[in-house]
């Protein structure tokens, strides 16, 4: 990446979506050296979709999850460079079945807040990035008040837990999208849905792409092992696709790139599902950059 590594601290995003966009799928390309808390069957997509099977935990509840994220800001002796809590609306309603056992009334739904914010709290300040997916929540009016649609959870958290997250996004169809027909939505102008990027990188319908959002905020992000001949084919082949279909706005070209790189990644591996990864990466980080090339657009 052409951005200095940023040596600030980690990031906390949360994703939230309708189930079945594919955001566990991102989530195992971005960080296949993380360590994911999930329940049995979640990450399937790792053996036939990605191509690598991460390291992962379960939870029963958020306050387990609190204790995992506590725990390796400890101590991280495997090295691991993103915890990816998989996910976090299901871990709110296992939560309150188990707290409801003590507490009824306001008594539950501050205790669930409580563990809720607790945890947002704790990967704040976890030296590592802490990502959670999460299902929808639709607009609506709590209390008389208006919350704009969110994290699936419960009471006015679906606008207070994004508050110190760096990132949020929300998962949408893109029917437009070469590939998986999906995106991240990130927009000042739509007053109905909580999105942010602290980073300011990420463009409204982004590449669903978690990993290369990140990197082009300037942190560092490792390619899972064996696989670090990904870097340099992704980030050669982005400064391609930027410079000839920018220059010659010539889609045959593009295409003529594409089969460049998939013959470079032969070189290195004959496993279809890790030169898909690989031209992933470069078409998505190509369009991050090209979208990082116009920042004036918005005032002309």
């Amino acid at each position: 990446m052409s951005s200095a590594p940023y040596n600030g601290d980690n990031v906390v995003a949360a994703i939230y979506g309708p189930s079945g966009l594919g955001k566990t799928t991102d989530l195992l390309y971005s960080f296949p050296n993380g360590l994911f808390v999930a329940p049995p069957g979640a990450l399937k997509p790792a053996h036939h979709v990605v191509g690598h099977v991460p390291q992962s935990v379960e939870a029963s509840t958020i306050m387990d999850a609190t204790a995992i994220v506590a725990k390796l800001a400890k101590s991280n002796p495997d090295n691991f460079d993103a915890i990816v809590v998989d996910d976090f609306s299901l871990l709110a309603e296992s939560t309150v079945s188990v707290l409801e056992r003590r507490h009824t009334g306001f008594k539950l739904w501050g205790a669930v807040r409580d563990a809720v914010l607790a945890f947002r709290d704790t990967s704040r300040h976890a030296g590592l990035h802490v990502v959670m997916t999460a299902h929808e929540s639709a607009p609506r009016t709590y209390n008389g008040n208006f919350i704009r649609g969110g994290p699936k959870l419960p009471g006015r958290l679906p606008e207070d837990f994004p508050g110190a997250c760096d990132i949020v996004f929300r998962a949408a169809q893109d029917g437009t999208r070469r590939g998986w027909h999906a995106c991240y939505r990130c927009t000042v102008d739509d007053t109905q849905w909580v999105t942010k990027d602290r980073h300011g990188v990420t463009p409204d319908k982004a590449p669903m792409n978690l990993g290369e959002i990140i990197r082009m905020a300037g942190y560092s992000l490792r390619r899972a092992p064996g696989l670090e001949w990904q870097e340099e084919i992704v980030e050669a082949v982005s400064g391609m696709l930027v410079h000839g279909v920018t220059q010659f706005g010539n889609k045959s070209e593009e295409k003529a790139i594409v089969e460049e790189a998939i013959e470079l990644a032969r070189e290195m591996t004959n496993n279809e599902l890790h030169i898909r990864w690989m031209l992933r990466d470069a078409l998505d980080r190509a369009a991050l950059k090209r979208a990082r090339a116009n920042v004036l657009g918005m005032y002309l």
